[in-house]
């Protein structure tokens, strides 16, 4: 059955003229497994967000904010995106989602096919191609080495933010990330660090100074972890380690 349907999309690729049979595997162009079952159908019909379920529309919202912060990092045109349920005939030859999209540069409209929504991994990919596309004022051909260099720009910064969203999440709920050896204490401070880029890299007293309070808080867990383990109706704020000064008398609490 995926044999079949493996030689229908290739049939229909090469009757695109998006494969040359005597070319050898390397030379063909990537086709997008879902773009590869679409085709054109000559007229571009709009589709309102409004007839959207929440899902698809929460997707729809998504990209747009993808394209905006493209626009805010300056690796991508100001673009609105709008949703089709049929698209309009085009050139864009050697493009792997040449089925999914169309683009009217006088508006700046970016018309995506509405089925796209069905998954936000294979939408955001397909926005993130088309705004790479834009950007070097072509719309076919994903081999020139313009069009691969904005790719992996745009990839780039949603890369960038990504790290940057997860490591701020983390850090408000006093998480730890996964497979990583650190507190939210630590995580604040690598935070504060990686959005100020323009303090450079880490120094030798700065990796000290995270060392540091990462050791003190593990040690502190580790007490507090022992403490209740003795005595199960012991609260947090009482498990509390009292340290003298010098010859005082007076406990100062460690908090």
């Amino acid at each position: 059955m995926i044999k079949e349907l493996e030689q229908k999309i290739r049939k229909r690729a090469l009757d695109a003229g998006l494969l040359n049979s005597s070319q050898s595997g390397s030379g063909r162009p990537f086709i997008d497994f879902l773009d590869a079952q679409w085709e054109c159908e000559g007229d571009l019909v709009q589709v309102s967000a409004d007839t959207l379920n929440p899902r698809e529309f929460l997707i729809f919202q998504h990209g747009q904010l993808l394209l905006q912060l493209l626009h805010s990092h300056k690796v991508a045109p100001a673009v609105k995106l709008q949703l089709a349920a049929s698209l309009p005939a085009n050139d864009y030859h050697c493009n792997a989602f040449r089925n999914s999209f169309y683009y009217q540069e006088t508006e700046k409209f970016l018309y995506v096919r509405c089925q796209r929504l069905q998954s936000v991994g294979g939408f955001s990919l397909l926005l993130l191609h088309c705004a790479a596309h834009i950007s070097t004022g072509q719309l076919s051909i994903d081999s020139t080495p313009a069009f691969q260099r904005a790719f992996f720009k745009v990839l780039q910064v949603c890369l960038s933010e990504l790290f940057h969203a997860r490591l701020a999440l983390d850090s408000a709920e006093g998480k730890t990330p996964s497979g990583v050896g650190t507190n939210s204490a630590l995580n604040g401070l690598l935070l504060e660090r990686v959005q100020k880029p323009g303090q450079g890299t880490l120094s030798e007293d700065d990796v000290a100074r995270m060392l540091q309070k990462h050791r003190e808080a593990s040690v502190f867990r580790q007490v507090e972890s022992l403490l209740r383990d003795r005595n199960p109706e012991v609260s947090p704020s009482d498990t509390q380690l009292p340290i003298k000064h010098g010859t005082d008398d007076q406990d100062t609490t460690l908090e």
